[in-house]
């Protein structure tokens, strides 16, 4: 059986910031396809990491603040069938940059916008940062699983808002 969740990215910034035009927010590769084809991954679930955001800002010379934060459309679904969003979880657990690491919680999905990593960037000069972010996905296992076979998609939105 497998899982799918599929990106979408979304840009956030202050109004009038001159970061506007060049700030972004990239996703490096498709969100990971879980794969559940055993019974221990039916009872325990699925963990994988993945490389999946690179945000990108100009440098000032400034230290910068800023979120990166999701949501998801809705349950993954593939026909009549779903899995509740509420089973996966995710949180950034690698960040290459030039930041100071900031606060990276585990999040539960939900349509609702949630924070995966409040941050500051310090550059040091006025060159243009840039960061790769791993984040750790995780399907709960359990009954909920118990569904056809097939892909089950949802959409994530990711969003970059400068502080």
């Amino acid at each position: 059986m497998t899982r799918r969740l599929i990106g979408a990215i979304l840009l956030g910034w202050l109004a009038g910031s001159p970061l506007r035009a060049q700030m972004s927010l990239t996703v490096l590769s498709s969100p990971p396809t879980f794969t559940i084809n055993s019974v221990a991954a039916y009872r325990s679930g699925v963990t994988f990491d993945h490389a999946t955001l690179r945000v990108n800002m100009p440098g000032s010379g400034q230290d910068k603040d800023y979120t990166v934060s999701v949501r998801a459309s809705g349950n993954a679904i593939q026909g009549a069938s779903s899995i509740p969003i509420t089973l996966f979880t995710m949180q950034v657990i690698t960040v290459l940059t030039t930041s100071d690491g900031g606060i990276r919680p585990l999040v539960r999905l939900s349509t609702a916008t949630q924070t995966l990593m409040t941050t500051r960037v310090k550059p040091g000069n006025s060159n243009t940062y840039t960061g790769d972010l791993t984040i750790r996905y995780r399907l709960d296992g359990g009954t909920a699983l118990l569904k056809p076979a097939g892909s089950y998609s949802t959409t994530l939105t990711f969003t970059l808002t400068v502080l």
